[in-house]
């Protein structure tokens, strides 16, 4: 992982553009977790260096603060923002349909890759239809 998938992930970035000019989702399920862990490490190293040299123990209430503004309502945002393009991309992709079809990542199991509207990994040819057990 290199230091500027962290930066992106630190940003809650929702997409790149690979080789093809394709969109690619750089958030996950995982990414928006690992952002949070950035955020609240930053913001908790500020304030113990805060509290030791301006009096923070008066004000300590600031850092919920703090950590509710900008680490855990933009997750939750970006969450929501994820699920919904999850949701329509599987509704619209025949990949949406296939057990295969990882909804946490949006991510092909069986390749290993993300397809997205214009890219299906296997082409459909290696599509198998989500069962009832599959749901549950």
């Amino acid at each position: 992982m290199n230091i500027e998938k962290i930066i992106d992930a630190y940003n809650f970035k929702t997409h790149t553009e690979d080789a093809h000019g394709q969109l690619q989702p750089e958030i996950t399920t995982g990414s928006i977790i690992l952002g949070v862990l950035l955020r609240s490490f930053f913001i908790i190293i500020l304030a113990f260096f805060l509290k030791e040299n301006f009096w923070w123990e008066k004000f300590w209430y600031v850092t919920l603060f703090v950590l509710w503004f900008f680490v855990a309502w933009p997750a939750i945002k970006q969450y929501q923002i994820f699920n919904e393009e999850t949701e329509d991309f599987s509704e619209s992709t025949m990949c949406g349909s296939c057990r295969n079809f990882d909804k946490t990542s949006r991510l092909c199991r069986k390749y290993d890759q993300h397809p997205t509207l214009d890219f299906l990994p296997c082409d459909g040819n290696d599509w198998e239809p989500t069962t009832f057990e599959d749901k549950f």
